[in-house]
């Protein structure tokens, strides 16, 4: 997925959050969202996992831990297609928080 992709469907997400007319709408949008919120963290992940810089992991640290909370929120317990045993994003974490994060 494209950088122009992505700041494309958080453009349309954030439209689709806006126009929501009901909680339940806003409920199944945020949900659906989630999808592109996992590709941010873990292009994030990524880069801050072969970063020096304590700060940016820290933040990404953190984010990833939030993402992880509103999904457990939400009833996804773990990415699909993905091998990773739960809570899944103990291993990505377990990464940043060895190299200082």
């Amino acid at each position: 997925m494209t950088p122009e992709i992505t700041q494309r469907s958080e453009a349309l997400f954030d439209e689709a959050e806006r126009v929501a007319d009901s909680p339940k709408v806003l409920a199944r949008v945020k949900h659906a969202r989630l999808s592109l919120e996992y590709v941010t963290v873990m292009r994030r992940v990524k880069s801050a996992t072969a970063s020096e810089d304590a700060e940016e992991r820290a933040a990404t640290l953190a984010a990833l831990k939030d993402f992880a909370a509103r999904c457990a929120a939400d009833g996804i317990a773990r990415p699909p297609r993905r091998p990773m045993p739960l809570p899944w994003w103990r291993q990505a974490g377990a990464v940043l928080e060895r190299k200082g994060g």
